[in-house]
């Protein structure tokens, strides 16, 4: 079953993580590397991380994914985290709004896996859209209750119609470019959905776009639909652009590929992202951890003279592991001060 998550009412607040630490100690120094770095060690001020809305699935699980996104009878959209993704949640609390309502998050890349278990979660298989969008399409052809109908938004012609045809199979597809305002899309798909029909609509333009053009979508939509965001995955289909060799996408070496390929636009994202994402994946860590204890301390009550205490004590909050099963696996944890047990609160997103 996919949970639906609903909107997000949390206030976020933007703060310097570490004001000292990157700045130049001399002055004459000028702008480096060091100061580069620092004017993205910037987050948005919550208490979740980007990996608690993962779902992470072994062969099974995929596959029985696959058939229930299928089967939907209502609109859903699937995403997909990988390391610029979490920097950009991190940063902009816009785009973790759009990431958290995501119905259906997958993990993408060898980043994320390394995040995964740093914080002792099973990452599970490595999805991404360009391969994830193939195989729906291939489910979706075994046979659906519903007729079909294809939309694709992104990249420019010619290679937006050729990606997808080639893609789809199909000549019937409404299409346009993704350079139009968000709400471009959302006029499209009105006066071109057949209410009749389950829409498949690939969102190609990149993030954040589209992810916040997703969940526009979504909410104008009450019947059946599947909005995937897909990145480049028109570009790849159309020929436009090459993938990496199997053995590098194998290895998780992909994106080194990509940065050769096209090193002008993907410098900042992989050259200078790369050591900010693990920057921002340890905070979290040792953020997590400062929580924990404080939970864990406020949570002791008095104790009268008998010994025994006055109040049961409240467990402290966890992320929970992940089995290899990709099941989420619920943690005791044995507080000595009364000697009971209480299972932590255990995320049901993606089960």
């Amino acid at each position: 079953m996919i949970t639906i998550m609903g909107l997000s009412s949390r206030p976020h607040e933007k703060r310097n993580l570490f004001p000292n630490i990157f700045k130049a100690s001399n002055p004459s120094m000028g702008v480096g590397p060091l100061s580069t770095i620092e004017k993205y060690m910037t987050q948005v001020n919550s208490t979740e991380s980007a990996l608690d809305w993962l779902s992470l699935l072994d062969a099974v699980g995929y596959d029985s994914l696959l058939t229930q996104i299928a089967h939907t009878d209502k609109p859903l959209v699937v995403g997909f985290l990988n390391q610029h993704a979490y920097n950009l949640i991190e940063q902009r609390a816009d785009v973790r709004d759009s990431f958290e309502k995501i119905d259906c998050l997958l993990r993408d890349g060898i980043g994320i896996k390394m995040a995964c278990k740093l914080n002792g979660l099973y990452p599970g298989l490595n999805l991404n859209g360009t391969d994830f969008i193939p195989n729906l399409i291939a489910r979706l052809g075994e046979g659906t209750p519903r007729p079909i109908q294809y939309f694709a938004f992104g990249t420019q012609e010619p290679w937006l119609t050729l990606g997808a045809e080639a893609l789809t199979g199909s000549r019937d597809i409404v299409s346009l470019d993704g350079f139009q305002s968000p709400g471009m899309y959302v006029d499209m798909f009105k006066a071109r959905h057949i209410a009749s029909s389950l829409a498949v609509i690939i969102l190609a333009m990149g993030m954040p776009k589209q992810e916040q053009v997703a969940q526009l979508l979504k909410a104008q939509i009450t019947g059946p639909a599947i909005i995937v965001c897909g990145g480049a995955i028109l570009d790849f289909a159309s020929g436009r652009v090459d993938r990496a060799p199997e053995i590098m996408r194998r290895t998780g070496t992909e994106w080194l590929y990509r940065l050769c390929k096209e090193p002008k636009r993907l410098c900042q994202r992989y050259v200078i992202g790369i050591p900010v994402f693990f920057m921002y994946v340890l905070r979290n860590i040792m953020r997590g951890e400062a929580t924990q204890s404080a939970t864990k301390a406020g949570a002791t009550t008095a104790v009268n003279p008998s010994g025994r205490s006055e109040q049961p004590v409240l467990a402290s909050q966890a992320r929970p592991e992940a089995s290899p099963t990709g099941n989420p696996v619920k943690p005791v944890e044995q507080v000595s001060v009364v000697e009971v047990e209480t299972p932590n609160k255990v995320s049901t997103r993606g089960q």
